[in-house]
């Protein structure tokens, strides 16, 4: 198995504005103090050679040159001797371990105890990545923690290095963490560099980085535009050792441009509904001091989820000022409860005013095939009354009962399948359905296509 990569940088945040998004994260090439902790402090294992000795080490993900200061070493509660020899190896170009210790140290353990060994004096040096740990033998174990696995930084040199998951693996042997644990100095002074990513969020993958070999933990991404929503992530390339994976990433940035505002005649909460029923509309009047003006987003508040409409915004010329020429219209499905935004890039109003609303839609797809969903809803007023919903052919013959029965009040939604009663499918063409509620009768007209 590879050593573990180097490390992705941390913390990445990014703030949209303007015409741009401003990204930051912790930067690597930095001073100051760390300490390593792999395991999780508990050891239900010991792992020894029966004869002859080996080697047992953590690889330690240095963040730049540093001076180690201490490394503690669990004392196992199954070894028979307390001598053995404390050793730091450095890891080279591609992250291979350095077979030959660069530090030794004769040490004495104790069993069922954390052995702080304080190497400061010493001046243990590294230039990154290094891997610390102890000489075993028959008499002396390493602590193994089993609880967390799989490994990803316990090492064994039984003459070559190996990951101790790849080993454990192919001997039977459980896997683990090492109980060895380090802390270090960091000098400062690493030329690590960063890439940039980014995506569109609607886009699943990252390519090529937008931009390469960032000395600063800081980047200000112009080349956005304005209304699109993007994600970023970005990665650390050390000196010979390449490229990290991705630090986490950011989600949910669109920039915007600062005429931006929002026109609402509302305070944001919904106290009581009110069903518009099937193909009727419902609308609010927007009133503008100032064009031309490009409508960005529209929302609409929704008593519950489910169900499709057509999001609309009709100019003001209609007779007496009501709504009259439709220029946009969208159809929106997967309706959430609460407020549901819809894209609305691309409409400009020039004068006037205008209206957002919505028309509620019968069944989407239309025309389907093989199958539609039926969205209605059933108002709070009708609560109680038998809802019967049934399809119909051309010639008025029943072709299938949907809905017979009570329902609660809100928004439903039902599937058919193109099949009638006794299961067959039916042929293309034009189908109506109804739905009565109470002495409410509805009719709308849908067709299969095959």
């Amino acid at each position: 198995m590879n050593p573990p990569p180097p490390p992705a940088p941390t913390n990445l945040a990014g703030v949209a504005g303007d015409g741009y998004v401003d990204l930051t994260w912790d930067d690597l090439n930095t001073s100051g103090h760390q300490q390593f902790i792999y395991d999780d402090g508990t050891f239900e294992n010991g792992i020894h050679v029966t004869s002859g000795t080996a080697d047992a080490g953590v690889y330690f993900n240095s963040l730049s040159p540093s001076t180690i200061d201490t490394i503690w070493v669990w004392g196992s509660q199954y070894n028979t001797g307390t001598s053995t020899t404390l050793k730091v190896w450095e890891v080279g170009t591609g992250g291979i371990i350095n077979p030959t210790p660069t530090y030794t140290k004769t040490v004495t353990l104790v069993n069922n105890i954390w052995n702080a060994y304080d190497v400061t004096a010493d001046n243990w040096t590294v230039t990154g990545d290094f891997v610390a740990g102890i000489e075993i033998s028959n008499p002396i174990s390493v602590a193994l923690d089993e609880t967390t696995i799989p490994s990803a930084h316990s090492w064994v040199n039984l003459g070559g290095w190996q990951t101790w998951q790849a080993v454990a693996a192919a001997n039977g042997l459980p896997d683990g963490e090492w109980g060895v644990r380090a802390a270090v100095t960091y000098s400062g002074g690493t030329s690590v560099t960063y890439n940039v990513y980014r995506r569109l969020q609607a886009t699943p993958n990252y390519t090529t980085p937008i931009v390469t070999g960032l000395s600063n933990a800081f980047y200000h991404d112009d080349g956005v535009t304005n209304g699109e929503t993007y994600c970023y992530v970005v990665t650390a390339v050390w000196p010979g050792q390449g490229e990290s994976d991705y630090s986490n990433e950011v989600c949910g940035l669109t920039p915007q441009s600062s005429a931006i505002h929002e026109l609402a005649y509302d305070d944001g909460t919904a106290e009581s509904f009110y069903g518009i029923g099937f193909g009727n509309y419902v609308a609010v009047k927007f009133t503008l001091n100032h064009w031309p003006q490009d409508v960005v987003k529209l929302k609409v508040y929704f008593a519950t989820g489910g169900g499709s409409v057509q999001v609309k915004v009709w100019d003001d010329n209609g007779s007496g000022g009501l709504p009259g020429t439709e220029i946009f219209s969208k159809n929106v499905s997967n309706l959430v409860q609460g407020w549901n935004e819809t894209d609305a890039t691309g409409v400009t109003i020039s004068d006037g005013d205008f209206y957002v609303g919505y028309r509620s839609l019968s069944n989407t797809p239309n025309p389907f095939n093989p199958s539609t969903s039926i969205s209605f809803l059933v108002p709070a007023n009708m609560t109680g009354e038998k809802v019967n919903l049934s399809v119909f052919d051309l010639l008025g013959r029943k072709v299938v009962t949907l809905v017979d029965g009570v329902l609660s009040a809100g928004q439903h939604q039902v599937q058919w399948d193109g099949r009638d009663t006794a299961g067959n499918v039916v042929t293309s063409g034009i189908y109506f359905y109804t739905i009565k509620a109470g002495t409410r009768v509805q009719t709308r007209k849908m067709m299969l296509m095959k």
